[in-house]
């Protein structure tokens, strides 16, 4: 409820994901009719007309303009919940469409649109017998009293026996409260009944008496995804999942609120929910600390973007004393700063690859050495020498070399030693520090700090764990104490692209017994979902990573178009083609910040900036914030990681283009790093896939990248 008015009008979570997809016009009338709906009630102003057709008198409409009607529950005196908008003459047909109570299991207000799938069955009304079917439904081995006690409300249960397939179970399932949803959409992919009580139903079963005439008490339980008439309702029903993007969804919320005895870990694929836990674990340990204490809590991940968004996020979940005690840095911004302060090293930081293999290339040409190459070199020296923390040639003789597939014998080893003690005499003479050897320091420095009892963190969070590489986590071990909540880790292996597959436990970090995989995706189409498994297709687990999960009932409530996929006969019409995509989507009024073109190679930002700011488009090129202003967003693949549009393009996938040079180079040097490369490129695409939220159009010339998959 606000809290400077006496009256309330909620918007619930699942409403929001209707109203994304009526006009822009709609939802502005939306939008302003929450924010005069307070002042308009206490004078008299709105007109709250019963609906003849049905006998409870709790539900009225109300007038958005001569076309359209707003459909409201009255919850009590004063608090009003937003079911429905609807064209004027159709408010009675959509209330039958729609089911609303208070749920007896979790004692939180539901509201489901049953509309999503359209099957004759369901036209007829929500009873339905179910006789009347011809063919097995997928809820069949379960009976009414076994549904409702997982948490199904007994008025869904007509709705969901006429479903044959689990096809048809997802495109209900996006009408759907979202813990019933998971609920569903588990049990129709195979998930067993009693898996589904333990992990969802259990934890969320609320212990309290529930009175489920009292909506008024359940709209204030927090499983009630929804919101008042705050100034944020605004915002969510402009800018639909990622006004969202702070609601935990219910059964999400026990991995927030439990305690750990060790490292815990929550995986799962785009859009399922990863950060907004990683964030609500970091509020509920920021408020759990002492105030005036001396205990901080370090929020990380891999880059300055995702950096922001967090920081941005996260101020809006803490007041500011709770959030003085967090401190929101990527991990190479940390690792800089404590190896400056600590050793007081000045060289210029590199975490840049390229640069890096062309310092390799020049100890090579120097050495007339022909035996290795530049790419192998840099990830042996990543790999085994500065994540084993290794400072000596007796050590690096006798160090295992886990998930690298050349062999090297001691002649071999030796004569790569004698190579890193070149390329680190050259990164001396040209006063540059590259970033794992800053992590390096930074935590050799720590695990000396430590020594005398200090550290620097009481709690860890990490998100996109991912791409952290040993000398990474080396140091945030450091960091903090091993304790009870001390790493809490939110990440997904199969949107790994820059590090290699590594192994946890021996670096201190062990999360075994505490992992959690999320496979409910809110954000992706089932469409676009679809293709980007196709891409994943090949994928395997590395065997050297043993805390890998598998995309195993990953899943989507949400549907869309169909992707595009757009070949082009050579580099201009391929550009002309992206052109003429953001154009198709400006001119049915998109705004132009929910569209990003992305590619590969970053040297081709600038031209596609170019080349759409020349066709009329106003175009920013992105690197590490994301701009203010209406213009479409041009980057690569990369800087994509943590991010979200409406509305994707992805080019320059072409077979001669992609996989890239520096992937491909490997194949006869290391195979094994040669196969982790092309997994981080074919990561790489289903992260670009995984980015749109509505639509996706695949753009290249030539032939297409052997990667892609079009089905």
């Amino acid at each position: 409820m606000s809290g400077n008015a006496d009256v309330a009008l909620y918007l619930p979570k699942q409403l929001n994901r209707r109203l994304r997809k009526l006009p822009p016009e709609v939802r502005e009338l939306t939008t302003s009719f929450f924010a005069k709906f307070n002042e308009d009630f206490r004078r008299n102003a709105i007109h709250l007309e019963p609906i003849r057709q049905v006998k409870d008198r709790r539900l009225r409409t109300a007038r958005l303009n001569q076309a359209w009607r707003a459909i409201l529950l009255q919850a009590d005196d004063q608090e009003f919940v937003l079911l429905d908008v609807a064209p004027h003459d159709e408010a009675y047909r959509r209330i039958k469409v729609i089911s609303w109570g208070v749920n007896p299991t979790f004692a939180n207000f539901e509201v489901s649109y049953l509309d999503e799938l359209q099957l004759p069955v369901q036209a007829q009304a929500l009873g339905s017998p179910a006789a009347e079917r011809h063919s097995a439904g997928v809820f069949d081995p379960y009976t009414d009293a076994q549904l409702s006690e997982l948490g199904i409300r007994p008025e869904l249960l007509p709705a969901l026996r006429p479903l044959a397939t689990e096809e048809e179970v997802l495109a209900l399932a996006e009408g759907l409260d979202d813990r019933i949803a998971q609920i569903v959409v588990d049990l129709a992919s195979g998930v067993a009944y009693e898996t589904v009580m333990d992990q969802i139903t259990r934890p969320g079963a609320s212990s309290d008496e529930i009175d489920v005439s009292d909506i008024a008490a359940a709209l204030r339980n927090p499983a009630s995804q929804v919101t008042s008439t705050d100034a944020a309702v605004a915002k969510m029903i402009d800018a639909g999942f990622e006004a969202w993007q702070l609601f935990l969804h219910p059964d999400q919320r026990k991995l927030v609120d439990r305690s750990y005895n060790g490292p815990a870990r929550v995986a799962g694929g785009p859009g399922t929910g990863k950060t907004v836990v990683a964030l609500h674990r970091t509020a509920r340990l920021a408020r759990a600390l002492e105030v005036g204490g001396n205990d901080r809590i370090l929020l990380t991940t891999y880059n300055k973007r995702l950096k922001s968004d967090l920081e941005r996020r996260l101020g809006k979940l803490l007041d500011d004393a709770a959030r003085a005690r967090v401190d929101v840095v990527n991990i190479d911004r940390l690792a800089l700063d404590i190896a400056r302060e600590l050793t007081g090293e000045r060289r210029r930081p590199v975490w840049n690859d390229d640069e890096l293999r062309d310092l390799w290339q020049q100890v090579l040409d120097a050495a007339d050495e022909t035996g290795f190459e530049a790419a192998f070199l840099l990830e042996e020296w990543r790999e085994v020498i500065l994540a084993g923390f290794i400072t000596s040639k007796s050590a690096y003789l006798a160090a295992e070399r886990p998930g690298r597939g050349t062999r090297l014998g001691k002649a071999q080893r030796a004569r790569v030693w004698d190579l890193v003690e070149r390329y680190l005499a050259l990164l001396t003479a040209e006063q540059v520090w590259s970033g794992e050897q800053i992590c390096m320091a930074a935590a050799l420095a720590e695990n000396a700090r430590a020594w005398t009892g200090k550290r620097r963190y009481r709690h860890i969070v990490v998100d996109e764990a991912q791409d952290l590489s040993a000398v990474h986590w080396r140091l945030l071990r450091m960091l903090c104490p091993e304790t009870t909540d001390d790493l809490f880790i939110a990440g997904d292996n199969f949107q790994r692209i820059y590090r290699q597959p590594l192994r946890m436990a021996p670096l201190g970090i062990d999360i075994q017994g505490r992992s959690r995989n999320l496979t409910l995706s809110y954000r992706t189409t089932r469409q676009i979902l679809d293709k980007a498994m196709l891409v994943m297709s090949d994928a395997e687990a590395d065997p050297v990573d043993e805390d890998a999960t598998d995309l195993s009932g990953y899943r989507s409530v949400l549907s869309g178009a169909e992707p595009r996929f757009l070949p082009q006969r050579d580099e201009r019409s391929e550009m002309r083609a992206v052109i003429d995509q953001v154009l198709s989507w400006a001119d049915r009024g998109a705004e132009r910040n929910s569209i990003v073109v992305c590619m590969p190679n970053a040297k081709s930002v600038p031209r596609y900036v170019d080349a759409l700011q020349a066709a009329g488009v106003p175009a920013v090129a992105v690197r590490d914030d994301i701009p203010e202003g209406d213009s479409v967003h041009v980057t690569t693949i990369n800087g994509l990681k943590g991010t979200e549009y409406h509305r994707v393009v992805l080019t320059e996938v072409g077979a001669d283009r992609y996989p890239r040079r520096f992937a491909t180079s490997l194949a006869d040097a290391d195979p094994v790093a040669h196969a982790q490369a092309l997994e981080r490129e074919r990561n790489l695409l289903f992260v670009a896939f995984t980015r749109a939220c509505r639509d996706l159009t695949v753009v290249w010339s030539g032939e297409p990248s052997p990667l892609l998959r079009q089905g």
